[in-house]
């Protein structure tokens, strides 16, 4: 199962960091298909906290959710509802549910 670790809406794509097994992913999808960019190892990171503290210092506009979320895939669509969600959960904004 992959974890969504964060999510950006770039203009009708969406760009992030995903948990795929024994591997973070920084991920581009749009209508077109899923480009997976880079790859992180986990067992370089140890835990989730210092992945986001990382890839922060060179992403630094990266939110990541204080707890990852399980999805179904990395399609388009699935990610447009996660970002719906987030939307109406927070009053059109979801800084609270994210960490830096």
């Amino acid at each position: 199962m992959l974890k969504i670790l964060s999510i950006e809406d770039c203009n009708g794509a969406f760009t992030g960091y995903v948990e795929d097994g024994e591997v973070y992913r920084y991920f581009e999808v749009s209508p077109q298909g899923v480009h997976l960019t880079s790859e992180f190892p986990k067992s370089e990171y140890g835990e989730y906290e210092h992945f986001a503290a990382i890839i922060g210092k060179f992403d630094p506009y990266a939110m990541f959710f204080k707890e990852p979320k399980e999805i179904s895939n990395l399609g388009y669509k699935e990610l447009q509802s996660i970002v719906k969600r987030m939307g109406k959960a927070q009053g059109g904004g979801d800084h609270e549910e994210r960490e830096e």
